[in-house]
């Protein structure tokens, strides 16, 4: 793996721990100012860096997640680059009872660098799969 590569793969790490911990401040630096982003097949539109943070403000909605990056590619030109990115999400909502929500999602992305490195010129979401299921609360009392 090149160097470029290992850079946008831990820019894809940055954004998903971001969500994770709910650090918004950081997953709006995975973004240049002026970039623009499609969610949930396109149900959301967003243009730059504000715009796109606001909306995803909605994962604090859910009490925790979970992002993996299953697998990406990218290709590399220059400053500029694109990546295929296919991530797993769990998210454990509280209503109307606990759930766990697991997506298989694939993000499609160009990217620019400049002096402060890699960032999202556009980023485009697609839901591939979900699956639900039941919650219960997190316990390490035997016999539960």
């Amino acid at each position: 793996m090149s160097g470029d590569e290992e850079s946008l793969r831990a820019l894809n790490e940055r954004y998903f721990h971001g969500l994770d911990l709910r650090d918004l401040d950081v997953v709006g630096r995975t973004f240049r100012p002026d970039a623009s982003a499609e969610y949930l097949d396109g149900e959301w539109v967003m243009s730059g860096r504000a715009e796109i943070v606001e909306k995803l403000r909605t994962i604090l909605r859910f009490r925790s997640s979970i992002h993996l990056v299953a697998s990406a590619s990218y290709t590399v030109h220059g400053d500029d680059a694109s990546g295929v990115v296919f991530a797993i999400a769990t998210l454990a909502v509280d209503e109307p009872g606990p759930a766990v929500l697991v997506r298989g999602l694939r993000y499609t992305d160009t990217y620019r660098r400049d002096a402060h490195g890699w960032a999202y010129v556009h980023r485009c979401q697609q839901v591939l799969w979900q699956y639900d299921q039941p919650g219960v609360t997190p316990s390490i009392a035997p016999g539960s």
